[in-house]
């Protein structure tokens, strides 16, 4: 799901992050979205998910946080039909999250997995 960064901008803006992860309000930061690095959460602040702060370096404050699920973005209320796209929108909440399971029990018009790499729907 995730891809590695095209380039030194995209972990240069990474690196714009304050110690919580928040991103400043100037960056160039839609390639960080496109990739999954960073989203919106409920507060209107844009964050780096758990991988964009893998971006980070070992020094950065905001590399190690603990996750915190009632800041981070999930869908509410969960739907009990879901899709490819809804897991790339709520990538922890499916993957290592609470929806795990419905996404390891439902195919992608593939027959892969939701929580597998389809080679088309990637």
């Amino acid at each position: 799901m995730h891809t590695t960064p095209d380039n030194q901008a995209t972990r240069d803006t990474a690196a714009t992050a304050d110690r919580y992860g928040r991103l400043a309000d100037n960056a160039p930061t839609a390639p960080l979205v496109r990739h999954g690095f960073a989203r919106h959460r409920p507060d209107g602040g844009l964050y780096l998910t758990p991988s964009g702060r893998a971006l980070l370096d070992d020094h950065h404050p905001a590399r190690y946080p603990h996750f915190n699920w009632a800041t981070d973005p999930y869908p509410d209320p969960a739907p009990t039909r879901i899709t490819k796209a809804d897991v790339d929108r709520y990538p922890a909440y499916y993957i290592c999250g609470p929806g795990r399971e419905l996404a390891d029990n439902t195919d992608c018009p593939h027959g892969y997995r939701l929580t597998d790499s389809c080679p088309c729907c990637d």
